[in-house]
């Protein structure tokens, strides 16, 4: 019995990190599924895959964990302390990604924010980029290499809500293939680009929006890779659906931190 409840808790622990990991990234298995979604459907369905992995990682060892019902013997010290370090541990671990998530949410722009035109010449570090500022980002895209997929996200009622996406890379002029690519737009469902080109030059311009680090998951790096794009580091996403960016990372947010205090409830409870 001892050596079952071990193994279930490591599964616990081993899952929730996991997962945390994938979300936080964009990586890993929930990635893995997420590029095969892309590349045999053109839609991909982040939020169902993460409460797929979810169901598999962390409910079932979780629920095999509980007392069965009926069950009148007293868990001895070591099997309610053994739960305890559990709960806190994954409460620590959402209460992390909550304050991480927020930190991204105040890092968007806000509403009425100035406009500024950034051209991309090359490698960008982050101090020379605008702060606070909506962006016009002025680059050569390079199309032959975008991404193109639908986002499908379970709306209230049972609803699907399709979001469509296209991922540009952004270059200098003078960017030659297998350099890294430190910037991509996403044009969402627009086949041009709303700013206006400069004559005799490969220059385009994005309607006015925000430049997002952090923002380029992990199974979409992967796509890029088998289109011959490679991603810096610190490749930026910039979008025109600054709201959503905010709105976002704010769900993302309060569903941690909510997810931070019930672990920690159901950890006071089973102590």
């Amino acid at each position: 019995m001892i050596r079952r409840r071990t193994v279930l808790v490591v599964w616990l622990i081993a899952g929730a990190a996991l997962l945390a990991h994938d979300i936080a990234t964009g990586g890993g298995l929930a990635g893995l599924l997420l590029t095969q979604q892309l590349n045999a459907f053109g839609i991909v369905a982040p939020g169902l895959t993460y409460i797929g992995l979810a169901l598999v990682l962390c409910a079932i060892p979780a629920g095999l964990l509980l007392p069965r019902g009926g069950q009148t013997t007293v868990p001895s010290a070591p099997v309610r302390r053994m739960r305890w370090i559990v709960c806190v541990s994954l409460s620590a671990c959402m209460g992390v990604f909550s304050v991480m998530a927020f930190q991204q949410a105040s890092g968007v722009a806000p509403e009425g924010a100035t406009i500024v035109r950034f051209t991309i010449l090359g490698p960008v570090t982050s101090a020379a980029l605008p702060n606070d500022e909506r962006v016009m980002l002025q680059g050569t895209p390079q199309l032959d290499h975008e991404v193109v997929y639908d986002e499908l996200t379970v709306g209230m009622l049972g609803h699907n809500l399709n979001e469509a996406h296209r991922l540009v890379p952004l270059t200098g002029p003078s960017w030659t293939p297998g350099q890294p690519v430190y910037f991509v737009t996403d044009l969402l469902d627009a086949t041009e680009f709303a700013g206006s080109s400069l004559p005799g030059t490969t220059l385009r311009a994005t309607g006015p929006g925000v430049i997002v680090q952090s923002a380029i998951p992990g199974w979409v790096r992967d796509a890029f890779a088998e289109r011959g794009i490679t991603l810096a580091a610190d490749a930026r996403l910039h979008t025109t659906d600054w709201r959503g960016q905010r709105n976002s990372w704010y769900a993302i947010t309060a569903m941690a931190a909510v997810a931070a205090v019930l672990c920690m409830l159901v950890g006071i409870a089973l102590r």
